[in-house]
């Protein structure tokens, strides 16, 4: 078998989540370009939940990365807050209901911390 033969036979990959859309294997970054528009453009003064759902392997965690990327792009005054959280690092109900409760406080109280800074700064 030649060596171009086996190149087309053997593809190895990594499942590994990609972050830059300009790496986008599924097609994602114009779907993800449009949710990041639409979440720096709704005016919610509750907030705003957004799921994503596909089977193991479909490029989910791609696809949210790839909205992040696009939300850090936006100017800091028009950017949203975006505080990641993985539900699947938790036994129970109470504990992720206590982690998600302290990742939102730290990020605020994070944020409220850098915003004083700059102001004082």
């Amino acid at each position: 078998m030649s060596n171009q033969a086996i190149d087309q036979h053997i593809l190895i990959g990594s499942d590994a989540p990609q972050v830059n859309p300009e790496h986008d294997a599924f097609g994602y970054a114009p779907f993800s370009k449009g949710i990041a528009d639409a979440i720096h453009t709704i005016r919610s003064p509750r907030g705003l939940v957004m799921a994503v759902h596909g089977v193991w392997g479909s490029g989910k965690t791609s696809l949210l990365y790839f909205v992040k990327h696009y939300l850090v792009q936006l100017p800091e005054s028009r950017r949203p807050i975006v505080i990641d959280f993985n539900l699947w690092w938790f036994k129970d109900r109470e504990d992720l209901a206590t982690q998600f409760l302290a990742s939102f406080r730290n990020k605020l109280v994070g944020e409220s911390d850098e915003i004083s800074k700059r102001r004082m700064g």
